[in-house]
């Protein structure tokens, strides 16, 4: 059958409400022609890792505890975070799972909160 991922939906509360995040750094990201890296800058990407992993997955060998994650902020430039602070994302515009195995995701994001308990 065609056009069945159209339905599938990533549940980011289910994903995300048990994890603590840590940013690592905030920097530009860019448009791409062609492979190659433009200088038409595009928005802010904050890097970072999963710092807590607290989630309840179908198989207990499942863990995401210090994996990367990047987070893009389309149109925004001014983002002010420092390293090593913890925050929590407010407001997802959208989020893709893909790759090969289904095992790697695109975000985007419009706010986030930084958090008082930088533990």
């Amino acid at each position: 059958m065609k056009g069945l991922k159209q339905f599938l939906q990533f549940n980011t509360g289910a994903f995300f409400d048990d994890k603590k995040i840590t940013v690592l750094n905030v920097e530009p990201y860019y448009a791409y022609v062609d492979g190659n890296k433009t200088d038409q800058k595009l928005g802010t990407k904050i890097n970072a890792i999963i710092s807590s992993d607290n989630t309840k997955y179908s198989d207990d060998k499942i863990d995401n505890l210090f994996e990367k994650i990047s987070f893009k902020m389309p149109g925004i430039y001014d983002v002010d975070i420092k390293k090593m602070s913890r925050i929590k994302i407010t407001k997802f515009e959208k989020v893709v799972v893909y790759g090969q195995y289904q095992n790697q995701l695109s975000i985007e994001i419009s706010k986030f909160e930084i958090l008082k308990d930088n533990v």
